[in-house]
């Protein structure tokens, strides 16, 4: 683990937030995709690990 993280610090970056950027990147994708337009943003983001955006009912 620690060698993973030695190669995203030589990219001047962390682990945490390349997946922070790549989760945010999909989220944005399936935002934008005309075929998704049913889903609501919470569906979106709970799809990508975020469920508290996700309302109780």
């Amino acid at each position: 683990m620690r060698y993973l993280h030695h190669l995203f610090h030589q990219d001047g970056q962390t682990v945490g937030e390349f997946v922070r950027r790549e989760v945010l990147e999909r989220c944005h994708s399936d935002l934008a995709d005309p075929r998704l337009t049913d889903r609501t943003v919470a569906d979106i983001g709970a799809r990508w690990g975020y469920p508290a955006a996700r309302p109780k009912r």
